[in-house]
C-alpha cells in the first residue's frame, strides 16, 4: 500500500527509483550507525577526554564573534557620520568666511576704484582749467605787446613833430597828458579789481577742490571702516552663535549622559534595545542563508534535471526507448522550431519547483515554504537574461522577500509543514503537463520517418507563451516609445532655453551699445562742440570789441594808452609773478608735509594690509591642511573598509570550497568507518559506553575510533 501511494505521489519512474535509491541509502546508514553504536569501541580516559573537549567547543561555540562585529561596526558607522558632520559643519564656516572675506575685498576695490576715477577726473578738470587760463593770458600779451609797439611808433612820430611846433602844442600836450593820465589811473584800477576778483576766485574753487579730496578721503576712510566693522560685527556674531550652539548641545549631551547613568531602566532599556536590534539584524542574516540554501539547491537540482532530461532526449532520439514507450498513432504531429522552442522553454523551467522529499530538514522545509512563490512560477530563459532595469526592480523585491521570510520565521513550525504540501501537488501537475511536452518533443524529433501531415493548431501552454512574449514585446515599444518622447520633449526644452539665452545676450549687447552711442553722441561730443563754440564766441567778441574801440577813439589817445596799459601791465604781471611765486612756494611747502603725512599713513597701510593678508593666507593655508588631512582621513577610511569587505567577500567566496573540502573529508571519514567496521571483529559495548553515546547527542562513536587508531 506504502509502495502504490509512494507511486502515486511520484510523477515518473525516475522520481520513484531515486526515491527508492535514497530511502534505501538512508536504511543502510541508520543500520550501519545502529550497529557502529551498540560497539564498544573507547576506554574511560577518551571518554573523559572528548567530554571534555566537547564541552570545551561548547563554550567557545556560546560566544558568537558576529554580535561583536556588528557592535564595533556600528560604532565605527557613528563615528564617521559624527566626523563627517563636524567635517561639514568646519567647512560651511570656513565657506562664509572666505564668503565674507571675498565681499568686504570686493567692496574695498570697488571704493579704490572710485575713488581713482574721481580724482582723475578732477585733475583733468583742473589741468583744462591751467591750459585755458594760459592761452588767455598769452593771448593778452600779445595783445600788450602789438599795443606797445603802436604806441613806441607813435611817440618816435611825436618827437619829429614836437621839433617843428613845440609851442603851439605844450598846451595841448599838457591836456591830453593829463587825460592819458587819469585813464591810466582808472584802468589801473580796474585792472588791480580784475586781477583780485580772479585772485579771489581761483582761491576759492582751489580751496573747495581741496575741501572736495579731504571730504572724500574721509568718506572713504569712513566706509571702508563700516564695512570692516559691519564684516567683524558678522563673524562674531556668527562665532558666537556657533559657540552657543555648541554649548548648548554639550549641555544636552551632559543631561543626556547623567540621566542615562542616575536612572537604571535607561540603561535596562537601551540593553533591550540593542539586544533587539541585534537578533533582528540576526534573524535577517539567517532568512538570507536560508534563502542562498535554497537557491542553491533549486540550482543543483534544475542542473540534475536538465541532464536526466538531456539523456533521456538522447535514448529517445537513439530509439532505445521505444520498447518501453506505447504505441504512436499512424500520423504523429509534427510542431514547428517555435514550438519546440516553447517546449524547451518549458521542460527549463520546470526546474524551478523541485519536489522536496518527506525526510527532509525543517530548515529546509522553511526555505522551501519561502520559496514556494518563486518557484511556482514558469518562467523562459529570455526573463533570466540578466539586465539593468530587471537588475534595480529586482532589488526592492529581494528586500520584500527578506522581511517576509523574518515574518514567515517568527511564525511556528507547524504553518510551514502545513503548508508545504500544498505546494506539491500544484508542482507535479505543472511537472505531469510539462512531461507531455517533452514527450510531444520526442515524438516530433522522431517523426521524421511518418509523412507528412498539416500541422495542428499550437498547444494552449505555447499559445499563452506566444501571447505573453507578444504582451512583452507591445510593453517593451510602449517603453522605448515614452522614453524617445521624455527626450525629445527634454531636447525640445534645451533648445527653448539655449534660444531665450542667446537672445538675453543679444538684448544685452544691444543696450550697451545704445548706452555707448548714446553717450558719444548725445554727452561728450555736444558738450565739447558746445565748449569750443563758446571760446569762438568770446574770441569774436573780443575782436569785433577791440576793433570798435580802435574805431572810436583816437589813434594818439589810444598809443598813450596802450603804452600807459603795457607799462602798468607789466608791474602788474611782475609783481603777479612774485605773489604767485610765493603761493606757489607756501603751497608746495604744505603739497611736501601733506605727501610725507600721507606717505607714513601709506606706510602704516601697507604694513596692515600686508600683515592681513599674511595672516589670511596663512589661515587658508592652515584650514586647506586641514581639510586635506580630513579628506586623506576619510580616504583611508573607506580603504579600510574596502580592505574589510573585500576580505568578507573573499572569505564568503571561499566557503563553497570550504564546504565541499569537508563533505570530501566526511566521504574519506566515512569510507575508513567502513573499512574498519570490516577489519575489527564484532563485539558488544558496556552499558557505560551506551549511556554515554545516548547523553551526548552528535558525537560519532566512529570519530573516537579513527582518532584511537590512527
Amino acid at each position: 500500500m506504502q509502495l502504490v501511494l509512494l507511486f502515486l505521489s511520484c510523477g515518473s519512474l525516475l522520481d520513484l527509483y531515486s526515491h527508492l535509491d535514497e530511502e534505501v541509502e538512508s536504511a543502510s546508514v541508520d543500520r550501519f550507525l545502529q550497529e557502529l553504536m551498540e560497539k564498544e569501541v573507547a576506554g574511560r580516559g577518551m571518554q573523559r577526554d572528548l567530554r571534555a573537549g566537547t564541552e570545551r567547543e561548547g563554550r567557545k561555540k556560546q560566544r558568537d564573534p558576529r554580535v561583536a562585529m556588528e557592535i564595533r561596526h556600528q560604532q565605527v558607522r557613528d563615528k564617521r557620520a559624527q566626523k563627517d558632520a563636524e567635517r561639514a559643519q568646519k567647512r560651511r564656516e570656513d565657506k562664509l568666511r572666505r564668503e565674507a572675506w571675498k565681499e568686504a575685498r570686493l567692496r574695498e576695490q570697488q571704493e579704490q576704484s572710485k575713488r581713482r576715477q574721481v580724482a582723475l577726473r578732477q585733475e583733468k578738470l583742473l589741468q583744462q582749467e591751467v591750459v585755458r587760463l594760459r592761452r588767455e593770458m598769452e593771448e593778452k600779451r600779445s595783445v600788450e605787446k602789438q599795443a606797445w609797439l603802436m604806441e613806441k611808433e607813435r611817440q618816435d612820430k611825436r618827437t619829429t613833430d614836437q621839433d617843428s611846433g613845440s609851442n603851439q602844442s605844450t598846451t595841448q600836450q599838457q591836456q591830453e597828458h593829463k587825460d592819458t593820465e587819469q585813464l591810466r589811473k582808472m584802468q589801473m584800477v580796474e585792472s588791480r579789481i580784475h586781477m583780485m576778483e580772479l585772485r579771489r576766485h581761483f582761491s576759492r574753487w582751489h580751496s573747495a577742490v581741496l575741501r572736495r579730496q579731504v571730504q572724500m578721503g574721509k568718506a572713504a576712510a569712513l566706509a571702508d571702516w563700516r564695512n570692516q566693522l559691519r564684516a567683524w560685527r558678522a563673524w562674531k556674531a556668527l562665532v558666537w552663535t556657533k559657540r552657543v550652539q555648541r554649548e548648548v548641545e554639550r549641555t544636552e549631551e551632559d543631561l543626556r549622559s547623567e540621566n542615562r547613568q542616575d536612572i537604571p531602566a535607561c540603561q535596562t532599556a537601551l540593553e533591550s534595545d540593542r539586544r533587539r536590534l541585534l537578533k533582528r539584524c540576526l534573524n535577517s542574516w539567517q532568512a538570507w542563508c536560508c534563502m542562498e540554501r535554497g537557491r542553491r539547491e533549486m540550482l543543483s537540482q534544475r542542473e540534475e534535471t536538465q541532464r536526466r532530461m538531456e539523456a533521456l532526449i538522447d535514448a529517445a532520439a537513439a530509439g532505445r526507448l521505444r520498447a518501453a514507450e506505447p504505441a504512436a498513432p499512424p500520423e504523429t504531429p509534427v510542431l514547428p522550431p517555435s514550438a519546440q522552442k516553447q517546449a524547451g522553454q518549458v521542460e527549463k523551467a520546470t526546474v524551478r519547483c523541485p519536489l522536496l522529499p518527506a525526510a527532509a530538514s525543517p530548515g529546509r522545509r522553511r526555505c522551501a515554504h519561502a520559496h514556494g512563490n518563486d518557484s511556482g512560477r514558469s518562467r523562459t530563459p529570455q526573463e533570466d537574461v540578466p539586465k539593468e532595469p530587471t537588475e534595480q526592480s529586482a532589488r526592492p523585491r529581494e528586500t520584500q522577500r527578506i522581511l517576509g521570510l523574518k515574518q514567515e520565521a517568527e511564525m511556528g513550525q507547524g504553518t510551514v509543514e502545513a503548508c508545504a504540501p500544498v505546494q506539491e501537488p500544484s508542482c507535479r501537475g505543472h511537472r505531469d503537463g510539462q512531461q507531455k511536452v517533452q514527450r510531444e518533443v520526442c515524438v516530433s524529433q522522431t517523426a521524421p520517418r511518418t509523412p507528412s501531415v498539416q500541422p495542428p493548431s499550437p498547444h494552449p501552454v505555447v499559445r499563452a507563451m506566444e501571447e505573453r512574449a507578444k504582451l512583452r514585446a507591445e510593453r517593451r515599444k510602449e517603453v522605448e516609445e515614452m522614453k524617445r518622447r521624455r527626450e525629445e520633449e527634454r531636447l525640445r526644452e534645451l533648445e527653448k532655453q539655449c534660444r531665450l539665452e542667446q537672445h538675453r545676450q543679444k538684448v544685452g549687447r544691444a543696450q550697451e551699445q545704445y548706452r555707448q552711442a548714446a553717450l558719444r553722441h548725445r554727452g561728450l561730443e555736444p558738450w565739447k562742440r558746445l565748449v569750443e563754440q563758446r571760446r569762438a564766441d568770446e574770441h569774436r567778441a573780443q575782436e569785433h570789441h577791440r576793433h570798435c574801440v580802435l574805431r572810436r577813439c583816437l589813434l594818439s589817445w589810444a598809443q598813450c594808452v596802450a603804452a600807459a596799459l603795457a607799462e602798468k601791465e607789466a608791474r602788474a604781471a611782475t609783481l603777479y609773478r612774485h605773489i604767485v611765486l610765493r603761493r606757489s612756494m607756501c603751497h608746495w611747502l604744505k603739497l611736501k608735509d601733506l605727501a610725507s603725512l600721507q606717505e607714513e599713513k601709506a606706510d602704516r597701510f601697507f604694513c596692515d594690509r600686508t600683515l592681513r593678508k599674511t595672516l589670511m593666507a596663512l589661515a587658508s593655508h592652515a584650514t586647506q591642511q586641514r581639510c586635506d588631512t580630513w579628506d586623506k582621513e576619510r580616504l583611508a577610511q573607506e580603504h579600510s573598509d574596502r580592505r574589510l569587505m573585500r576580505t568578507c567577500f573573499r572569505a564568503w567566496r571561499a566557503l563553497p570550497l570550504v564546504l565541499r573540502q569537508e563533505r570530501e573529508k566526511e566521504e574519506r571519514r566515512e569510507h575508513l568507518r567502513r573499512r574498519v567496521a570490516e577489519v575489527l571483529p564484532d563485539f558488544h559495548a558496556s552499558p557505560r559506553v551506551l549511556l554515554w553515546a545516548g547523553l551526548i547527542p552528535g558525537s560519532d562513536p566512529t570519530n573516537l575510533l579513527l582518532s584511537r587508531c590512527f
